[in-house]
């Protein structure tokens, strides 16, 4: 994922909503959300590299990752940041130990921010960030910066949020919808992470749409105080919606309660 907005334990309706748009080149092969077979693993699939971005287990573990952005740094990683996801789906140990496994070998990959949940706790970690963090009830913007880096992107997005899920009890696309603002941000308050001043800006805004690369999906997950959970995934290629798919889940509390 490249931009997520979340909300953990403290809306009245909902215990855990997450959004979040995946942006990517066209080119790049991917399988859509799906449960993976022999495996009780529901994620997207990234055909190049075996990974994921964004996934569930049916035990209620979840785990999703953004990439760090740093265009100055060029090397070669051995590993592969979508194993991250999947590795963490298809184990057992709590999110806390798992997270600080990763850290003590974070330099075999390229910048990530990563978030765990399983039913007791939700964590965030990076390997651009001195340690995890184990998060309380609140609200959370991530984009391809340290968790709740007040980018124009990421504090766009979460005025939306905030307006929405305090005016009601939102409906799917209604949040669905916060994920399409194509508006870019004025060159003045762009961040500099190291890339040219063009890609900067067409980066800037919430939903990507550029000649070979952008947002491939938008994400919702919406999971109420009884565990009942809605998990829908819309397509694009390229910036036109294609194929959503939808999952209806009854899962223990993401997070815990």
């Amino acid at each position: 994922m490249c931009l997520i907005a979340l909300s953990y334990r403290q809306h009245p309706t909902y215990h855990f909503i997450l959004l979040a748009n995946r942006d990517e080149f066209y080119h790049r092969p991917t399988a859509a959300m799906d449960w993976w077979p022999g495996k009780s693993l529901l994620a997207g699939k990234d055909l190049q590299a075996g990974g994921s971005w964004l996934g569930l287990s049916e035990e209620g573990r979840l785990a999703t990752i953004t990439n760090y952005r740093n265009g100055n740094d060029r090397r070669d990683y051995q590993s592969s940041r979508g194993e991250l996801v999947t590795n963490f789906l298809q184990q057992s140990d709590n999110a806390t130990q798992h997270a600080e496994n990763i850290h003590l070998r974070g330099n075999e990959y390229d910048g990530f921010n990563l978030l765990l949940a399983d039913q007791q706790q939700l964590v965030y970690t990076s390997n651009r960030h001195p340690a995890p963090l184990q998060l309380t009830a609140g609200r959370y913007l991530l984009c391809n910066a340290l968790l709740d880096t007040p980018w124009p992107k990421t504090e766009r997005l979460r005025q939306k949020f905030d307006t929405t899920l305090k005016a009601t009890t939102p409906e799917p696309q209604q949040l669905l919808d916060l994920m399409k603002d194509p508006q870019q941000a004025a060159p003045e308050q762009l961040p500099d992470t190291g890339i040219s001043d063009e890609w900067e800006q067409r980066l800037s805004s919430i939903f990507i749409e550029m000649e070979n690369y952008g947002t491939r999906a938008t994400t919702l997950l919406m999971q109420d105080h009884e565990g009942q959970t809605t998990l829908i995934e819309q397509r694009y290629q390229p910036g036109q919606r294609t194929e959503s798919s939808e999952f209806k889940l009854q899962l223990p509390l993401i997070g815990g309660s």
